[in-house]
């Protein structure tokens, strides 16, 4: 039988813009990774948190900051400050059953979407969230330093 994994938070009775993780999720760890490049080449670094992200060290190249997992909602948080995201942004990045949805906020572009896989060995379809944030929201970073 193909089930659906649905994690329920306990944000009911918060204020808007509240980061909560269902509590199952906050023992997961998540991987933080930047990858840089242009046309001619590109560098991959593992991070720890995101004060090692800032400030980037290619100001030529594009850079893609890759979080891999649950991150916790003070990652979360430092991650938002440093890129001055809205607070509905990062919630709906920690809502895990949000619908896709592409939304535009002051010059960046932001994306929900759902990736469905299928686990063969469990017998569950999975679905997985990936949130996107494309746009210039780095040239914001070079204006707060």
């Amino acid at each position: 039988m193909m089930k659906n994994k649905h994690y329920q938070s306990k944000k009911v009775g918060q204020p808007p813009g509240t980061i909560e993780y269902p509590s199952i999720l906050k023992t997961i760890k998540s991987n933080i990774r930047s990858i840089s490049f242009n046309e001619k080449d590109y560098s991959i670094e593992e991070n720890q948190n995101i004060e090692d992200l800032f400030p980037l060290k290619l100001p030529s190249h594009i850079h893609w900051i890759d979080i891999d997992g649950y991150p916790s909602s003070e990652t979360l948080e430092q991650l938002g400050k440093k890129l001055t995201l809205h607070p509905l942004i990062l919630e709906d990045i920690a809502t895990l059953d949000e619908r896709p949805t592409i939304e535009y906020h002051e010059n960046i572009l932001f994306i929900i979407l759902s990736a469905i896989s299928i686990n063969d060995k469990a017998n569950e379809i999975e679905k997985e969230q990936i949130s996107l944030i494309l746009g210039d929201v780095l040239e914001k970073w070079d204006r707060i330093i």
